[in-house]
């Protein structure tokens, strides 16, 4: 009887291990076909992908800062924005306290020097000079091609300064507008309409210059704001009505008019991305549509995982409408398929930064697959390239988009070629693709 009992022990332990082989398969098995799902949903990203130009180091390994600064340099690089009309694009530096122009988005293709500098006296100028001629600090920038205008956050002096004719001036030119303080002179924060308290990120829509008040709580709107004397009280005030947030990203989807505001709870700086649709319409108290970054715009956790971001700043709608995210504190962009209409807490289908979804400490030094504290970002449609300001390694990096296969099949819908690359940006190849699997901690590598 005792034999026979351990007997049909045995059995049952034994069935009980293939059931749970059979089970952790077929899990296996699904999270590769979501897997491959959400590939052809975010389809012009790829794992892992290097980058093919840089600008801002001799080449993909160096990152080290440059004093005095040149033309081709750009320390603390954590801003980029572009004039649409002009094809100006003009890129920030933290460390100098200026805004680099270049005359036009094959200029950072080909790693050539910027044209202009404004922030600064001239382009080896990096010390911020007097209130009223110099940046004090410098958190980003935006480019209304409606007017020409320029506008760069000044966090330090909690202001936002604006150039007049910003394609065309040169070096050196002191700003016509300031708005957050009533002079060029001063610098304190305030609650009042006509006051900022440390902004971080500003986006012009149709002339109107949305701020990331971030200590106030609030976004703040300047209707025509090009013509707008120093001093001039904002006239927009939104404020989510969901849990107070602490704005410090805007990043706008003109043609869906939608909004993704980067936000964070506390000073913990677990930072969530919200999506707010009809955006110009939008005044007073307001509710998001959805959250990424975050289970819930309560969620206070940032875990590193495919869910959750940690201190993000942008984001940007690529050509098939998914929803890149500059994970700043994570190291990494995290690539969330149906960006305008996903629910919240969506996990991300794509990594770029990071080997996989699970990674997200700094990988060693510069590489053309790495990246330190991501910041800024603009998707070119045009040439099919998203730009990252690699912040902690002092450079701009330069992702290819990859041809889809539906695009790749119709000659006709197929993206312009890029123009080809120096000798110094050549591309890096990357071939193998790492999926991984966050519930079983399996990693299963595919070569494509």
């Amino acid at each position: 009887v005792t034999e026979r009992f351990a007997s049909k022990k045995m059995t049952e332990v034994v069935l009980e291990r293939q059931t749970i082989s059979v089970v952790v398969t077929m899990l296996m098995m699904l999270l590769m076909v979501m897997r491959g799902n959400q590939r052809c949903d975010a389809q012009l990203w790829d794992w892992d992908m290097s980058a093919s130009y840089q600008f801002g180091q001799s080449d993909f390994t160096k990152s080290q800062t440059v004093d005095p600064p040149t033309s081709s340099s750009c320390g603390l690089t954590n801003g980029i924005c572009v004039n649409p009309v002009t094809g100006k694009v003009f890129l920030v530096c933290s460390m100098e306290y200026r805004a680099l122009r270049f005359t036009s988005e094959a200029s950072l293709i080909g790693n050539s020097p910027a044209e202009a500098v404004l922030g600064q006296a001239d382009f080896g100028t990096s010390e911020g000079g007097t209130i009223d001629t110099a940046l004090q600090s410098a958190f980003g920038c935006t480019a209304e091609p409606k007017t020409d205008y320029l506008w760069v956050v000044d966090p330090s002096a909690n202001r936002v300064v604006g150039w007049a004719n910003a394609s065309t001036a040169a070096s050196g030119t002191v700003w016509s507008v300031v708005l957050g303080q009533p002079s060029y002179t001063t610098a304190s924060p305030g609650a009042a309409a006509n006051k900022l308290a440390n902004p971080y990120a500003a986006w012009s829509v149709n002339d109107t210059l949305y701020v990331a008040d971030k200590n106030n709580q609030r976004i703040v709107g300047y209707v025509n704001a090009s013509r707008l004397t120093n001093g001039s009280a904002a006239s927009i005030v939104i404020k989510d009505t969901q849990v107070s947030q602490f704005p410090q990203g805007l990043s706008y989807h003109m043609a869906s008019d939608t909004m993704f505001v980067a936000s964070v709870l506390d000073v913990s700086y677990n930072t969530r991305m919200l999506r707010y649709s009809r955006w110009s319409t939008l005044n007073g108290t307001v509710t998001s549509s959805a959250v990424f970054g975050a289970t819930n715009v309560s969620d206070q956790t940032s875990d590193c995982n495919a869910k959750n971001t940690a201190n993000s700043f942008s984001a940007v709608i690529d050509s098939a409408g998914s929803l890149l995210i500059a994970d700043t504190d994570h190291n990494r962009v995290l690539v969330f398929a149906d960006g305008l209409t996903a629910p919240s807490g969506a996990l991300a289908a794509k990594v770029i930064g990071q080997a996989d979804g699970i990674s997200c400490s700094v990988r060693g030094g510069a590489l053309p697959n790495t990246m330190t504290s991501p910041w800024g970002m603009w998707y070119s449609a045009a040439s099919g390239v998203l730009w990252v300001c690699d912040d902690g390694h002092n450079r701009l990096l330069g992702f290819v988009a990859r041809v889809p296969p539906s695009a790749a099949s119709s000659p006709s819908a197929s993206r312009a070629p890029s123009p080809s690359p120096s000798a110094s940006q050549a591309p890096y190849v990357n071939q193998t693709i790492a999926y991984n699997s966050l519930v079983l901690g399996i990693s299963v590598q595919s070569s494509v």
